[in-house]
C-alpha cells in the first residue's frame, strides 16, 4: 500500500520502476535466445532443377540448439502439406522417411555438439516435386521456427521445328515453330530481323500429355511485302517459370528453303529465379525485426540504469 523506497545515490527509485527494469530485462533475454531452444541457422534450396539431369537435389537446413535445457526436438521437412521427413530426438525407431519422395539411404540427419544438420536429398526428380519446401523445428521449449521456399522442376527444350511455306493464293509466308515434351507450360516468340515488334497473332496449339509434359506449336502468317532476301526469322520457346529460353534461327528464301548454315539449335540463355512466399516468413526480415526489438530493449534499460544509479 505504502510505496517501499531504497536508498539510490543521486534520489530514490520505487519498486514500481524497479520492476519495470526486470521485466525489460527478462524480455532482452528471451529475444537473444536465452531460452529459445532450437533455431534454424542455414537454409538452402535451388531454385529449380533439370529433370533430365541424373544429379539429385539436396536440401540444406541446419539448426541449434540449447544442449543445457530439458526438451525434445522435433526437426520436419515439408513439399507443400505432405511430410517428407521427421527426425526426433532420442527415438529409438529411426526418423520418418517418405520414401515416395525421398531416398532414405541419402537423406541423413546428423547432430554433432550443439547443431543440428537435416538435409534431405532427391534422387528420382519428377514434376511433383515441384511446390514449397518447409523446413519446421520444434521442442516442447519454444514454438515452430519455419523457413521455406519454392523449387520448380523442369524439363528443358531438346529441340525446335521451324518451318517455312510460301502461300501463292495469300502472298504470306507460313512460318512454324514449335516443340514437343517440355516443362513447365513454355511460350513461343517470333522475330524478325532483331526487332521485337511482331504485331501478328499467331495460330497457337498447346498440349499437355499424359505425363503433364508440354507440346506447342504456333504458326505465323508473314506478309512477303514486309520480309526482304535477309531477313532473318528467329523463334524462341520460353519457360517462364524458370527463365530459360532455347532459340532457333534460319534465313527466309523466296522458294521456301532454310539455309541450314545460318541455323543455331538450342542456344540456351539461364537467368536467376526469385520466388518469394508473401506467406511466408522469411529468416532475414525476421532476423532484422528481433535485432531492432533487442536494440530498442537495451536503450531502455540503459537508460532506465542511468536514471536509477
Amino acid at each position: 500500500m505504502f510505496g517501499v523506497k531504497y536508498k539510490c545515490v543521486g534520489g530514490t527509485r520505487s519498486t514500481s520502476s524497479n520492476l519495470m527494469v526486470i521485466h525489460v530485462v527478462i524480455l532482452v533475454f528471451c529475444m537473444c535466445g536465452v531460452v529459445t531452444s532450437v533455431q534454424i541457422r542455414h537454409f538452402f534450396t535451388p531454385d529449380k532443377a533439370n529433370l533430365k539431369s541424373p544429379d539429385p537435389m539436396k536440401l540444406e537446413c541446419d539448426l541449434e540448439y540449447n544442449t543445457t535445457e530439458k526438451r525434445q526436438i522435433i526437426v520436419q521437412w515439408f513439399l507443400n502439406d505432405t511430410l517428407l521427413y521427421q527426425w526426433t530426438e532420442n527415438r529409438t525407431t529411426g526418423p520418418f522417411i517418405n520414401k515416395h519422395y525421398l531416398d532414405p539411404s541419402a537423406s541423413k540427419i546428423r547432430v554433432q555438439n550443439s547443431a543440428i544438420y537435416a538435409p534431405i536429398v532427391i534422387t528420382n526428380k519428377t514434376i511433383h516435386h515441384t511446390g514449397w519446401y518447409k523446413c519446421v523445428a520444434n521442442s516442447d521449449v519454444t514454438n515452430d521456427e519455419t523457413w521455406r521456399d519454392f523449387i520448380q522442376m523442369y524439363v528443358p527444350v531438346d529441340n525446335i521445328t521451324l518451318d517455312q511455306v510460301f502461300d501463292n493464293n495469300t502472298n504470306e509466308l507460313n512460318v512454324t515453330c514449335g516443340t514437343e515434351d517440355v516443362y513447365p507450360e513454355p511460350q513461343i516468340k517470333l522475330v524478325i530481323n532483331g526487332q521485337d515488334n511482331m504485331t501478328i497473332e499467331p495460330i497457337l496449339d498447346v498440349r499437355i500429355k499424359e505425363n503433364q509434359l508440354f507440346d506447342i506449336t504456333a504458326t505465323y502468317k508473314l506478309p512477303i511485302n514486309d520480309l526482304s532476301a535477309s531477313s532473318k526469322i528467329n523463334c524462341s520457346i520460353i519457360l517462364p517459370d524458370v527463365h530459360i529460353t532455347s532459340s532457333r534461327l534460319m534465313q527466309y528464301n523466296k522458294s521456301g528453303y532454310v539455309d541450314d548454315d545460318i541455323i543455331t539449335d538450342g542456344n540456351v540463355t539461364t537467368d536467376e529465379i526469385s520466388t518469394q512466399d508473401p506467406n511466408a516468413q522469411g529468416g532475414s526480415i525476421q532476423n532484422l525485426i528481433n535485432s531492432y526489438l533487442i536494440s530498442m530493449s537495451v536503450f531502455v534499460i540503459l537508460t532506465l540504469a542511468r536514471e536509477f544509479f
